[in-house]
């Protein structure tokens, strides 16, 4: 019966020690993924706000942009921290109202500094901290 009981200890021990550094592996590679495509979408939305931006003359060249942009920032926006988020959303709106006017140039110099700093943002601490299991 002891014998039997060390058995089972030994093969359960066994399994956690090779099960426990996998868990760890899979959690710093969903990590490094989830930082790699934030980075990737603050970029891209820096990217387009740069396109919508050299195009503010263009009244029909900014709508084709801004209408892009609105598809992209529906498939990638949760990729964004909030803030970077809600100006995006912001200057598509105004780029598709008033392209020329200073209230674009406003809005576009604060989106391209919320996109620049957006990566830093805590959204990206918590994923740091984060685990598969919450």
């Amino acid at each position: 019966m002891t014998e039997a009981l060390w058995v089972l200890i030994g093969t359960v021990l066994g399994a956690a020690i090779t099960i426990i550094p996998s868990i760890f592996e899979r959690k710093d590679k969903l990590r490094l993924l989830t930082f790699e495509k934030r980075l990737e979408t603050h970029q891209k939305a820096y990217a387009l706000c740069q396109q919508l931006y050299a195009a503010r003359l263009d009244k029909v060249q900014v709508l084709a942009l801004a209408r892009q942009i609105d598809r992209w920032w529906n498939e990638n926006s949760f990729y964004l921290d909030e803030v970077s988020r809600m100006r995006l959303l912001d200057l598509i709106q105004a780029a598709m109202d008033f392209p020329d006017t200073l209230a674009f140039k406003k809005l576009y110099a604060e989106a391209s500094v919320l996109l620049q700093n957006g990566i830093g943002h805590k959204h990206l601490e918590k994923t740091s901290e984060m685990s598969l299991y919450e």
